[in-house]
């Protein structure tokens, strides 16, 4: 049933495509097409931004460079450093790092990430280069 249909469909468009006269287009048709390609290509431009500011890196550095000063300048050579002050016995001496210091990294594995670490840092720059070609287009 739906054969039918089909060729019925197919035999009505046949009929008013022949019916219709056939056109042509403007003479300046394909100037009129261009310019609205080259507008559009125009609009489709991609402008770099960085996903961190130039004032936020500023800041940023502003404030470790501003907490080094303190850091430096406060701390007095007669007195006790800040960090000798601290006890770091608890954070060596536990169960936990004593249960990591047994841990042995078989070399198999360590030449897996050795080479995935190699890997990685080659296709960093290759996708850089990539990306860089792909938005100069």
């Amino acid at each position: 049933m739906n054969e039918q249909i089909d060729k019925n469909i197919e035999r009505l468009t046949d009929k008013m495509m022949q019916e219709m006269p056939k056109a042509s287009p403007s003479i300046d048709f394909t100037s009129i097409v261009m310019s609205q390609v080259e507008a559009l290509e125009s609009k489709a431009v991609i402008a770099y931004k960085p996903l961190i500011s130039k004032s936020f890196w500023f800041v940023l550095c502003f404030l470790i460079l501003a907490i080094t000063l303190y850091l430096f300048f406060t701390i007095n050579t007669e007195q006790t450093s800040l960090l000798a002050s601290l006890d770091f016995n608890k954070l060596v001496n536990n169960r936990f790092t004593g249960a990591i210091s047994k841990f042995e990294i078989p070399k198999t594995f360590m030449y897996a990430i050795l080479f995935f670490g190699l890997l990685v840092c080659a296709q960093i720059p290759w996708l850089e280069n990539y990306f860089n070609k792909r938005l100069t287009l």
